[in-house]
């Protein structure tokens, strides 16, 4: 795939990253001082924080997955000033696709200005896009452990991400109060991008790491099981990001309970002396009315 992100000079042909391509100026009068490193310019990129244009159209990020890159391909016939967040990075030629590395992750308005003046905007996203952080809370309920949020782990990984330390140590510090709960199993499950036979593995391997996180904090090894479901079990069986997001989760589901004790009927407090307080009101009843 050619990477026509051009970098500008004064001569009438510019270069892309592996290309020549011809340069018409008067077609582009004035565009000469565009951006000269696409890299450089990236890394002073924030991600957008809208609002976007109502215009705008959404875009699917072109990277491979775990290829931490914007690709946009412009889908145009013509040349465009190619801008990324209002700055300006080169010229994208006719259906020619720019690559951008050392962005963060979150969501851009990337913008073509097309020779005639129009601009079309576009709403691509560089993810998984953070989320929002919110309070840390573990309630412990009948059949299951409910999160205040998810467990987060690093892309296409096991490795748990320090985000969710906090609330990893909520549910360790819930089932070491609460030793009555003698069994939980952790279930892992991923989104169906990828093999099944490579996200029965990953799921496998997220769950058993947060096994292993809880029983360094305190948890014993033999209150804890691990299992993973791969993409088999869809929260949401939709082939959308929004999907992808909900069904990739680990849960904790309550396996056993210690039997509560059984409790014994004990006579109400005082009823031995309530009826002997009763005969001592008739004796001396009687003796009055003497």
């Amino acid at each position: 795939m050619l990477i026509s992100l051009i970098a500008f000079a004064s001569a009438a042909r510019v270069n892309t990253y592996d290309v020549d391509v011809e340069y018409t100026k008067g077609q582009f009068a004035g565009l000469e001082s565009l951006v000269v490193d696409p890299a450089a310019a990236a890394k002073t990129i924030q991600p957008a924080q809208g609002p976007f244009p109502a215009t705008s159209e959404k875009w699917r990020n072109e990277a491979a997955p775990g290829d931490n890159a914007l690709v946009f391909t412009n889908p145009t016939s013509t040349w465009a000033e190619y801008s990324v967040n209002g700055t300006v990075i080169g010229i994208l030629g006719p259906f020619a696709t720019s690559r951008l590395e050392g962005l963060k992750l979150g969501v851009y308005d990337l913008a073509l200005k097309l020779p005639t003046g129009f601009t079309r905007d576009f709403v691509v996203r560089l993810g998984p896009v953070p989320h929002l952080r919110v309070p840390v809370a573990v309630v412990l309920g009948e059949k299951k452990i409910e999160l205040s949020d998810k467990v987060y782990f690093e892309f296409d990984s096991a490795v748990i991400a320090n985000e969710s330390h906090e609330l990893l140590d909520a549910v360790a510090a819930l089932l070491v109060s609460h030793p009555e709960v003698l069994k939980v199993s952790i279930e892992g499950h991923t989104d169906s991008r990828g093999s099944e036979e490579y996200n029965q593995k990953l799921s496998e391997s997220r769950a058993a790491a947060v096994r292993d996180y809880l029983v360094s904090k305190g948890v014993g090894a033999d209150r804890l099981a691990s299992a993973g479901f791969g993409e088999s079990r869809p929260v949401n069986p939709a082939d959308t990001d929004e999907a992808w997001e909900t069904n990739r989760r680990v849960e904790f589901n309550v396996v056993q309970r210690a039997e509560p004790a059984p409790v014994i009927a004990a006579p109400e407090p005082g009823a031995k002396g309530k009826g002997k307080k009763d005969a001592d009101k008739k004796t001396k009843g009687a003796g009055n009315g003497k």
